[in-house]
């Protein structure tokens, strides 16, 4: 145990020593950075609600499968057995 917090220690340090890495080669050119205005601009606000709306209907229907629907409303009468059996 003592070994596995002593190497998780190291991992911590040596991820903070490590400097950014420059995976886009895209980003500092001109054309970067007219994507970026676009993704980021005025319409931003918009197209993240219309982007994420779905996820909450998706989210409640699947719910409602796992979970059931409420039964509100219904009397227990309907769901009483028949006396006296049936046969």
């Amino acid at each position: 145990m003592k070994r596995l917090r002593r190497l998780a220690s190291w991992c911590l340090y040596a991820s903070c020593l490590a400097g950014v890495a420059d995976a886009c080669p895209v980003c500092d050119t001109d054309t970067g950075r007219k994507v970026r205005a676009g993704i980021f601009g005025e319409d931003f606000g918009p197209n993240l609600v219309v982007t994420l709306a779905p996820f909450p209907i998706v989210l409640g229907v699947a719910a409602a499968l796992h979970f059931g629907l409420s039964s509100r409303g219904t009397t227990g009468e309907a769901h009483r057995p028949i006396e006296g059996g049936g046969g």
